[in-house]
């Protein structure tokens, strides 16, 4: 409460003293513009109703001043309230402008949150949380970037669920989608940190490993397939496989779509020898052609 009060008191103390100054200098100094400096001090930090007891002090003293010197008369009754009215108009402006740029800094943070919420929704699968098809294009087209740069190769995996369309027939969207949520959590339980598992569209998911070698690329996808068929197995009773397909770059300049291409051409290899199987190819550099013989 003490606290509270301390600003409000401080300012009509400023407002006093600068009253004081006013009335031993006399006409020939004039303090009237340093009357704003409380007045709109309290407007800005403070609220309208200090801003308006300021600008009342602050119009007192000045015609006590005003009065002391040159007494009581029209013109000094006239510049009276001439201040107290320049005195009000800034604080209740002051006031208002404060008020207004609070609201601006509150619409900026809503507008902020809404963008942000926009662009959440935009890069997201809504059912499965997951990165959609296009955040996932994004990050490819970083780490083919990368490729470049540090010479580290990426990994690309292509997941598709096999018979799920007549497993979703049969049971239901609503079994369905807990299929594809449940294959969800474990993408997001089971990649590395630096890996993006997203949702392409369907029962196909794909997963982004980054900085991976061939070798690591098999021993990772071949767990995560593990973890895949055990989670199937459960939800789905063993109605859905799902097949993988798994395509590693260490330099060609490729497109992310291109990339993709590969990994799904990589599915369709596994699924090609059965359920529930991984297939993994790799695309290396091609050497740099021969100078031509002069």
């Amino acid at each position: 409460m003490k606290m509270r009060w301390l600003q409000p008191a401080l300012l009509t103390g400023c407002v006093i003293l600068i009253g004081g100054i006013d009335y031993f200098t006399g006409p020939e100094i004039g303090f009237s513009l340093f009357y704003l400096v409380p007045i709109t001090w309290g407007a800005w930090h403070g609220d309208r109703r200090v801003a308006l007891l300021l600008a009342v002090i602050a119009s007192f003293f000045w015609f006590s001043a005003d009065a002391a010197w040159h007494g009581i008369n029209f013109v000094t009754t006239w510049n009276g309230f001439t201040r107290f009215g320049i005195y009000l108009a800034i604080a209740l402006l002051t006031s208002r402008l404060r008020e207004d740029e609070a609201r601006l800094r509150q619409l900026n943070a809503r507008l902020q949150e809404l963008l942000e919420q926009e662009q959440h929704l935009s890069r997201t699968d809504p059912l499965t949380d997951l990165p959609n098809r296009r955040l996932f294009v994004d990050e490819l087209r970083r780490a083919g970037a990368r490729i470049h740069r540090t010479g580290k190769p990426i990994a690309v995996s292509y997941i598709d669920l096999d018979r799920f369309k007549a497993f979703n027939d049969r049971f239901g969207h609503a079994a369905g989608d807990a299929v594809l949520r449940h294959v969800a959590g474990i993408l997001e339980r089971h990649v590395r940190g630096n890996d993006v598992a997203a949702r392409l569209g369907g029962a196909q998911f794909a997963v982004l490993l980054d900085q991976c070698t061939e070798d690591n690329a098999r021993k990772t996808m071949t767990r995560l397939l593990d973890q895949l068929v055990a989670g199937l197995r459960e939800i789905a009773k063993g109605d859905v496989g799902v097949s993988v397909g798994v395509a590693c770059f260490d330099g060609p300049q490729l497109s992310p779509e291109a990339m993709i291409d590969h990994a799904d051409a990589a599915m369709y290899c596994a699924k090609g020898q059965g359920a529930n199987r991984l297939y993994v190819t790799h695309l290396t550099a091609a050497p740099p052609a021969e100078p031509a013989a002069t």
